[in-house]
């Protein structure tokens, strides 16, 4: 693997460590992104909306365990 893929990879993991810390202490969607938005730019290999597919998935695969 080349090290700017690993670069992102590992950017990507930091994101999601943030978005887990977060996301219990959440009672919305609208309130997850919004926390999460200050964190956007830890991820500047993506697009606006590759990050929301993002976040979208985490609080998808978060909530699943619940519902």
């Amino acid at each position: 693997m080349g090290k700017v893929k690993a670069m992102a990879m590992q950017l990507e993991e930091d994101f999601l460590d943030i978005a887990e810390k977060m996301i219990g202490e959440c009672e919305t969607f609208d309130e997850f992104v919004s926390r999460m938005e200050p964190h956007f730019g830890k991820l500047p290999h993506l697009d606006l909306n590759e990050i929301h597919d993002i976040v979208g998935e985490a609080w998808g695969d978060y909530w699943s365990k619940y519902v």
